[in-house]
């Protein structure tokens, strides 16, 4: 079984113009396969991958399955602690770490209580700077109830992520990693749905009132 929910590949500028043979390519491979799923709605109107799964016509033996998200049979907690923001972080480094310093400088000494999520699961260590809370990872069950009680969810607009916030409904500032044709993509596609901006621009906000 192949899973993807890229049935196309989007290709920045001038390379645009080999979306095409690259999708062929794609399908050649997934017909070495049984089946292809796709995690995402069958439904283009509420697709959550867009042009990523429903441009092109898709292999015969491709079905949708729907999102998958670890969120879907996670069990619901109570916790006492309540953060307003909570961010995020993924991705390769060092836009992971420099995406994290920004979202420091920028809340850092604010009213506004922040989690940060660093995407470490290999570690197990926390700290705390005024009021941002740094955790290298969290249990999915402690994930979604921050995220289900926080004012603001910040984090990359990664399929995955994307996904789990199916299952979340805060508001969402996404901040694609530069350079990343897919979460650029993703960021515009879903924008009537969640807010986005620039990562060059992230330093310009000032209060959680003034966001996207």
């Amino acid at each position: 079984i192949f899973i993807t929910h890229q049935m196309m590949i989007k290709l920045p500028g001038i390379f645009k113009f080999l979306e095409w043979p690259v999708h062929l390519c794609l399908k050649s491979i997934i017909y070495q396969y049984n089946y292809c799923w796709i995690p995402d709605y069958a439904q283009k109107e509420q697709s959550l991958s867009g042009d990523l799964s429903h441009k092109y016509t898709l292999p015969s033996n491709a079905k949708f399955i729907g999102p998958l998200s670890r969120f879907s049979i996670t069990p619901s907690i109570v916790l006492k602690e309540y953060f307003g923001i909570v961010a995020i972080l993924s991705g390769p480094e060092p836009a992971r770490s420099d995406f994290e310093q920004k979202i420091i400088s920028c809340f850092l000494h604010k009213n506004e209580s922040l989690l940060i999520i660093q995407g470490k699961p290999s570690l197990n260590s926390q700290k705390q700077l005024n009021n941002i809370s740094i955790v290298s990872s969290l249990s999915a069950d402690k994930t979604k109830f921050y995220l289900q009680n926080a004012q603001l969810i910040i984090c990359r607009p990664g399929y995955s992520t994307i996904m789990d916030l199916e299952y979340v409904n805060t508001k969402v500032l996404f901040v694609p990693t530069p350079g990343q044709t897919e979460q650029e993509y993703l960021s515009l596609y879903l924008k009537k749905k969640y807010s986005s901006i620039e990562q060059h621009k992230f330093d310009n906000l000032k209060k959680i009132n003034n966001l996207p």
